[in-house]
Protein backbone atom coordinates (compact mmCIF):
# COMPACT_ATOMS: atom_id res chain seq x y z
CA UNK A 1 0.00 0.00 0.00
CA UNK A 2 1.40 3.38 -1.05
CA UNK A 3 1.97 5.94 1.65
CA UNK A 4 1.36 9.67 1.80
CA UNK A 5 3.63 12.54 0.80
CA UNK A 6 4.09 14.72 3.89
CA UNK A 7 5.30 18.29 4.34
CA UNK A 8 5.89 19.90 7.75
CA UNK A 9 5.54 23.59 8.59
CA UNK A 10 7.18 24.73 11.84
CA UNK A 11 6.05 27.85 13.72
CA UNK A 12 9.48 28.24 15.29
CA UNK A 13 8.86 30.51 18.27
CA UNK A 14 5.50 28.93 19.05
CA UNK A 15 7.17 25.55 19.45
CA UNK A 16 10.24 27.04 21.13
CA UNK A 17 8.22 28.80 23.82
CA UNK A 18 6.23 25.64 24.58
CA UNK A 19 9.36 23.51 24.96
CA UNK A 20 11.04 26.25 27.00
CA UNK A 21 8.10 26.19 29.41
CA UNK A 22 7.73 22.43 29.76
CA UNK A 23 10.95 20.59 28.91
CA UNK A 24 13.84 22.95 28.01
CA UNK A 25 16.29 20.06 27.82
CA UNK A 26 14.78 19.30 24.39
CA UNK A 27 15.23 22.73 22.79
CA UNK A 28 18.06 21.56 20.51
CA UNK A 29 15.48 20.03 18.20
CA UNK A 30 16.18 18.56 14.77
CA UNK A 31 12.88 19.15 12.97
CA UNK A 32 13.80 16.97 10.00
CA UNK A 33 14.38 14.03 12.30
CA UNK A 34 11.17 14.82 14.18
CA UNK A 35 9.28 14.69 10.88
CA UNK A 36 10.91 11.38 9.98
CA UNK A 37 9.99 10.03 13.41
CA UNK A 38 6.37 11.10 12.92
CA UNK A 39 5.50 9.54 9.57
CA UNK A 40 5.23 5.84 8.75
CA UNK A 41 7.82 3.86 6.80
CA UNK A 42 5.55 3.73 3.75
CA UNK A 43 5.22 7.53 3.71
CA UNK A 44 7.48 10.05 1.99
CA UNK A 45 8.83 13.25 3.52
CA UNK A 46 8.68 15.84 0.77
CA UNK A 47 9.82 18.82 2.82
CA UNK A 48 10.20 20.53 6.19
CA UNK A 49 10.13 24.32 6.55
CA UNK A 50 11.02 26.26 9.70
CA UNK A 51 9.65 29.79 10.16
CA UNK A 52 11.22 32.20 12.63
CA UNK A 53 13.02 35.54 13.02
CA UNK A 54 16.29 36.78 14.47
CA UNK A 55 16.38 38.93 17.60
CA UNK A 56 18.70 41.64 16.28
CA UNK A 57 18.68 43.50 19.61
CA UNK A 58 20.39 40.52 21.34
CA UNK A 59 23.63 39.90 19.34
CA UNK A 60 24.88 36.94 21.42
CA UNK A 61 21.58 35.11 21.31
CA UNK A 62 21.09 35.97 17.64
CA UNK A 63 24.44 34.30 16.95
CA UNK A 64 23.30 31.13 18.71
CA UNK A 65 20.04 31.19 16.77
CA UNK A 66 22.02 31.54 13.53
CA UNK A 67 24.08 28.48 14.48
CA UNK A 68 20.87 26.56 15.13
CA UNK A 69 19.49 27.63 11.74
CA UNK A 70 22.76 26.49 10.16
CA UNK A 71 22.23 23.04 11.70
CA UNK A 72 18.63 22.92 10.48
CA UNK A 73 19.64 23.79 6.92
CA UNK A 74 22.40 21.19 6.98
CA UNK A 75 19.82 18.61 8.15
CA UNK A 76 17.62 19.34 5.12
CA UNK A 77 15.20 21.85 6.65
CA UNK A 78 14.15 24.86 4.57
CA UNK A 79 14.19 28.13 6.53
CA UNK A 80 11.99 31.18 6.02
CA UNK A 81 12.76 34.19 8.20
CA UNK A 82 10.45 37.03 9.16
CA UNK A 83 11.38 39.96 11.35
CA UNK A 84 10.68 41.65 14.66
CA UNK A 85 8.88 44.98 14.85
CA UNK A 86 9.57 47.41 17.67
CA UNK A 87 6.46 48.51 19.55
CA UNK A 88 6.57 51.31 22.11
CA UNK A 89 3.91 51.40 24.81
CA UNK A 90 3.34 53.50 27.89
CA UNK A 91 4.04 51.45 31.01
CA UNK A 92 1.75 52.48 33.87
CA UNK A 93 3.80 50.52 36.40
CA UNK A 94 7.11 52.28 35.69
CA UNK A 95 5.67 55.50 34.22
CA UNK A 96 7.75 55.52 31.06
CA UNK A 97 7.71 54.20 27.53
CA UNK A 98 8.45 50.46 27.32
CA UNK A 99 9.93 48.87 24.22
CA UNK A 100 8.48 45.56 23.07
CA UNK A 101 9.56 43.35 20.18
CA UNK A 102 6.80 41.63 18.23
CA UNK A 103 7.42 38.92 15.67
CA UNK A 104 5.96 39.77 12.27
CA UNK A 105 5.31 37.93 8.98
CA UNK A 106 5.59 34.37 10.32
CA UNK A 107 1.87 33.56 10.17
CA UNK A 108 1.62 35.01 6.68
CA UNK A 109 4.76 33.20 5.54
CA UNK A 110 3.39 29.88 6.78
CA UNK A 111 0.04 30.45 5.09
CA UNK A 112 1.61 31.45 1.78
CA UNK A 113 3.96 28.44 1.83
CA UNK A 114 1.17 25.96 2.52
CA UNK A 115 -1.14 27.39 -0.14
CA UNK A 116 1.70 27.55 -2.69
CA UNK A 117 2.83 23.99 -1.98
CA UNK A 118 -0.74 22.72 -2.16
CA UNK A 119 -1.25 24.46 -5.53
CA UNK A 120 1.94 22.83 -6.83
CA UNK A 121 0.79 19.44 -5.51
CA UNK A 122 3.87 18.97 -3.31
CA UNK A 123 2.07 17.04 -0.57
CA UNK A 124 -0.86 14.80 0.19
CA UNK A 125 -0.76 15.64 3.87
CA UNK A 126 0.67 18.72 5.58
CA UNK A 127 1.38 19.02 9.30
CA UNK A 128 1.53 22.40 11.02
CA UNK A 129 3.51 22.52 14.27
CA UNK A 130 1.82 25.35 16.14
CA UNK A 131 -0.95 26.27 18.55
CA UNK A 132 -1.54 29.66 16.89
CA UNK A 133 -5.20 30.10 16.00
CA UNK A 134 -4.23 32.70 13.37
CA UNK A 135 -3.45 29.70 11.16
CA UNK A 136 -7.06 28.45 11.16
CA UNK A 137 -7.96 30.34 7.92
CA UNK A 138 -5.19 28.71 5.87
CA UNK A 139 -6.28 25.23 6.97
CA UNK A 140 -9.80 26.01 5.82
CA UNK A 141 -8.55 27.60 2.60
CA UNK A 142 -6.50 24.58 1.52
CA UNK A 143 -9.38 22.21 2.16
CA UNK A 144 -11.70 24.44 0.11
CA UNK A 145 -9.26 24.68 -2.80
CA UNK A 146 -8.46 20.95 -2.87
CA UNK A 147 -10.59 18.62 -0.78
CA UNK A 148 -8.07 15.81 -1.33
CA UNK A 149 -5.36 17.64 0.60
CA UNK A 150 -5.27 16.89 4.32
CA UNK A 151 -3.97 19.44 6.82
CA UNK A 152 -2.99 18.08 10.19
CA UNK A 153 -1.86 19.80 13.38
CA UNK A 154 0.83 18.88 15.88
CA UNK A 155 0.25 21.09 18.90
CA UNK A 156 3.48 21.90 20.79
CA UNK A 157 4.08 20.02 24.02
CA UNK A 158 2.01 21.32 26.91
CA UNK A 159 -0.17 23.50 24.66
CA UNK A 160 -3.71 23.14 23.34
CA UNK A 161 -5.58 24.77 20.45
CA UNK A 162 -9.17 23.67 20.12
CA UNK A 163 -9.72 25.99 17.16
CA UNK A 164 -6.91 24.44 15.11
CA UNK A 165 -7.88 20.92 16.17
CA UNK A 166 -11.47 21.57 15.11
CA UNK A 167 -10.56 22.43 11.50
CA UNK A 168 -7.67 19.99 11.06
CA UNK A 169 -8.04 16.78 9.10
CA UNK A 170 -6.03 14.90 11.73
CA UNK A 171 -3.79 15.41 14.75
CA UNK A 172 -0.36 14.24 15.81
CA UNK A 173 1.02 14.50 19.33
CA UNK A 174 4.30 16.13 20.33
CA UNK A 175 5.41 13.99 23.23
CA UNK A 176 8.58 14.25 25.28
CA UNK A 177 9.56 10.83 23.92
CA UNK A 178 9.33 12.17 20.36
CA UNK A 179 11.38 15.24 21.29
CA UNK A 180 14.01 13.14 23.04
CA UNK A 181 14.72 11.03 19.95
CA UNK A 182 14.70 14.03 17.59
CA UNK A 183 17.61 16.04 19.02
CA UNK A 184 20.77 17.35 17.44
CA UNK A 185 23.91 15.99 19.11
CA UNK A 186 25.51 18.08 21.85
CA UNK A 187 28.48 18.76 19.53
CA UNK A 188 28.20 18.96 15.74
CA UNK A 189 31.10 19.45 13.34
CA UNK A 190 30.15 20.43 9.79
CA UNK A 191 32.74 21.46 7.21
CA UNK A 192 35.28 22.18 9.93
CA UNK A 193 32.79 24.31 11.87
CA UNK A 194 31.98 23.00 15.35
CA UNK A 195 28.71 23.94 17.02
CA UNK A 196 28.17 23.19 20.71
CA UNK A 197 24.68 22.98 22.12
CA UNK A 198 24.22 26.08 24.31
CA UNK A 199 22.71 26.06 27.80
CA UNK A 200 19.04 27.15 27.97
CA UNK A 201 20.04 30.66 29.08
CA UNK A 202 21.67 31.27 25.69
CA UNK A 203 18.74 30.14 23.56
CA UNK A 204 16.97 32.65 21.30
CA UNK A 205 14.59 34.92 23.27
CA UNK A 206 10.82 34.65 23.24
CA UNK A 207 9.07 36.49 20.44
CA UNK A 208 7.40 39.08 22.65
Amino acid sequence: MAGYRYRFYIDGFNVYNAILDHCPQYLWLNYYRLAQNTILSADTLSGVTYFSAYADWEPAEKAKHQEYVFLLKNAGVQVTLGRFKIKRRWCELHHHICVKHEEKQTDVNIAVAILSDAARNLFDRAIILSADTDLVPVVRAVREVDSHKEIGVMTPVGRESRELAAVASFRRHMTEALLAKSQFPAISTIGGHTIVRPPPSLRPPQSN
